[in-house]
This record gives C-alpha cells, sequence and structure tokens, in this order.
C-alpha cells in the first residue's frame, strides 16, 4: 500500500465469520458472510504492518496471519 494517501478496502468473507485487525493500521474490523464491509486506512509511515483474525473461525484461525507493506508512492509504483 502506499503511503500518504488513503487506501480502500472491500472486506468479505465466504464462510464464517472473521474479524480483521492490524493493530498500527485500524481498530477491528468484522467480516460476516455473505456481507461486504468497507474500511480505508491512511498510515502516514513507511513499514511493515502485522495483523491477524481477531476472533476465533475454527481450526485454522492461528494461520490467519496478515502483513501489510507500506511504502512511499514511488517504491511502491516500482
Amino acid at each position: 500500500m502506499p503511503v500518504g494517501e488513503p487506501t480502500f478496502l472491500t472486506l468479505l468473507s465466504a464462510d464464517t465469520d472473521h474479524s480483521f485487525w492490524v493493530p498500527r493500521l485500524a481498530g477491528k474490523t468484522d467480516l460476516i458472510p455473505n456481507h461486504r464491509n468497507k474500511m480505508w486506512v491512511e498510515p502516514r509511515e513507511t513499514g511493515l504492518y502485522l495483523g491477524q483474525c481477531a476472533q476465533y473461525c475454527g481450526t485454522q484461525h492461528a494461520k490467519m496471519l496478515l502483513r501489510i507493506l507500506r511504502r512511499i508512492p514511488r517504491d511502491f509504483d516500482r
């Protein structure tokens, strides 16, 4: 994601409830099956942002880790 401009996300789930959570990016946003949820983020710093699904969603829950890499627009475009 490029730094310095908002990034709009559409959050969807096909199977069960999830909770999108990247603490340095934004609060938790729930994902409910067959329901479109939207959010936007605009962090001002580059770097790696770590997150995870914050709601127990089944046997593979522990493997639902998120990595978001923020770069300045020039590096992002490259």
